[in-house]
């Protein structure tokens, strides 16, 4: 008996409409660029693009799996895989992907994305299931066996047990309160507290993974894995230190930025990575790309919270005038001022304003600005 499962018409029609107009797009855009000696580069680079988005689009028709008793069979766009029945180790089902690896590595793995896309691809699910080990499954046992038996967790299995439900139960808060706490911290960007809570909450989960004994994880799969993890704790803060950073204070020059941001940036890099990395979690390198994401953006809203926030230095005040004003509308309206350079050799400046200070000034107007020094030495200005 052999089944082949292909995708469905809906999805064929839409991949091939699809595919159409991207590549026609990208003839467009080539022919233009040929007729236009000074768009020609970036029309022809744009047009590849767009030509070679509609192979993989249309490639998408492509897609199949044949299954049988002695094989298993999967085309995509680029490339069939192929892995013979009794050479199968078993499957990681997903909601969207499902992963079929083979017990030699004469055999790469099979990645069946969006395998919702196949007619009848409950049926395929469900051969799956009954004739091959469920790795997912089969890990998450592995993996509470090994902790069961790990003496560092306590001295009875009582203890080790207790233990791992008491870092599940931590993750789960830390995760909930940052993602709350974060949000719910928008109206009071400004207090000096709540900056300072909002600066050592990732701190705290930094120490939380250092201290759990390898139960929390900075990211893990609760489908293969008893360890917990508290990535999203860290959203809310670093989110909300680069929104308030960046969006409430004018920077005039970032000379004296880089030395602290970057310093900052290594060492929260480091510790993310040595007491948050889950070697059980494929790709690792997925796991330390989202650990820079997060270490950069938290040492851009740190320093210059730290810098903007906590300066008490007395403000100096300096005239200059108005180059040019517009609006923007952008989830609201929004109002900016252009203001001539600052200091000498320096360059104009973009300051959002309030909708009666915009009323207030026309372009070539005087305007008072403080400058203030900035705690951490990188100046930054304000309308007073």
């Amino acid at each position: 008996m052999e089944e082949e499962f292909t995708i469905t018409t809906g999805w064929k029609i839409f991949y091939g409409i699809f595919a159409l107009l991207l590549g026609a797009g990208g003839v467009f855009l080539l022919v233009a660029g040929l007729k236009n000696p000074d768009t020609m580069l970036p029309a022809v680079v744009g047009g590849l693009v767009i030509a070679g988005l509609a192979v993989l689009i249309g490639g998408q028709l492509r897609k199949k799996v044949i299954i049988s008793a002695d094989r298993i069979v999967h085309t995509n766009v680029l490339q069939t895989r192929e892995i013979p029945a009794a050479s199968v180790k078993g499957c990681r089902i997903g909601p969207k992907v499902i992963v079929i690896e083979a017990d030699s590595p004469n055999y790469a793995k099979i990645t069946i994305n969006n395998y919702s896309d196949f007619a009848n691809s409950a049926d395929l699910v469900n051969w799956l299931k009954q004739n091959f080990k469920d790795l997912n499954v089969a890990d998450l046992a592995d993996e509470r066996e090994r902790l069961l038996q790990d003496t560092r967790l306590g001295a009875t299995k009582e203890e080790r047990e207790a233990k791992i439900n008491n870092a599940k139960w931590v993750a789960i808060i830390y995760s909930a309160a940052g993602l709350i706490f974060g949000f719910a911290s928008i109206p009071f960007d400004q207090n000096k507290t709540i900056a300072i809570l909002l600066i050592v909450y990732p701190l705290l989960g930094i120490i939380i993974m250092g201290t759990s004994w390898g139960l929390i994880r900075f990211l893990s799969d609760s489908r293969k894995s008893v360890r917990s993890f508290i990535v999203l704790g860290f959203f809310g803060p670093v989110i909300m230190l680069c929104i308030s950073s960046g969006s409430s204070y004018n920077i005039l020059q970032y000379n004296n930025f880089y030395f602290p941001a970057l310093g900052m940036f290594l060492v929260i890099a480091a510790t993310l990575y040595l007491t948050g990395k889950n070697e059980d979690l494929s790709p690792v390198a997925g796991q330390v790309i989202l650990m820079l994401i997060v270490a950069a953006g938290y040492s851009y809203g740190t320093i210059l919270k730290i810098n903007c926030l906590f300066d008490d230095t007395s403000p100096r005040q300096i005239n200059t005038t108005i180059d040019s004003k517009f609006k923007e509308y952008s989830k609201g309206e929004h109002y900016y001022l252009w203001l001539n350079p600052l200091t000498t050799g320096g360059d104009k400046k973009q300051v959002e304003v309030g909708p009666i200070t915009y009323g207030k000034y026309n372009p070539g107007d005087t305007v008072v600005v403080d400058l203030k020094k900035g705690s951490l030495n990188i100046p930054w200005y304000y309308l007073p």
